[in-house]
């Protein structure tokens, strides 16, 4: 951390929303999720997330999905301007001391091959590339698609995992 202030973690909670909607347009702004999106799945059993924030100003989020002993990280998206401060990071490995206390053994990913920081917040996190999604994500430009590294880890579930 590059502060003197604290980043805190807490739940994303269906009444953020709009929150984690502007967030991720800020993140992805190529292909933003609506509104709808997130409140859809907030309101789903198995879905969870994180946001960060410092001094009450979001920074980022982390949207999850579980399902038996599988998570599915739906979506990281920090802000521009937050980036190189770790909360990526800080936010991945809370979601995934969640995913191991209720007992998830997987986790598993799709990111844009191009999103070359991203690959590499999930490689020092333990993930290795299992397959590629080939034209799975859309740019501005409607006839550009680029391809989706699907990435996998395994964790160690259970009730002594950290939170």
């Amino acid at each position: 951390m590059h502060s003197d202030r604290a980043i805190e973690i807490r739940d994303l909670r269906p009444a953020d929303a709009a929150l984690a909607a502007a967030l991720h347009a800020d993140g992805f702004g190529q292909d933003p999720w609506p509104v709808s999106a997130f409140s859809e799945l907030l309101a789903t059993p198995g879905t969870f997330g994180f946001l960060a924030s410092e001094a009450a100003a979001p920074l980022g989020f982390l949207l999850c999905r579980a399902a038996a002993d599988e998570c599915e990280i739906l979506t990281i998206s920090v802000l521009e301007a937050a980036r190189r401060r770790s909360v990526g990071s800080l936010l991945l490995s809370h979601g995934l001391g969640h995913a191991a206390a209720i007992g998830v053994r997987n986790v598993f990913l799709e990111v844009a091959v191009d999103n070359a920081a991203a690959i590499s917040l999930y490689r020092r996190a333990g993930f290795t590339q299992t397959a590629v999604r080939p034209a799975y994500y859309r740019r501005k430009n409607p006839q550009q698609r680029v391809d989706a590294a699907v990435m996998a880890l395994a964790l160690e579930a259970g009730p002594d995992a950290k939170t």
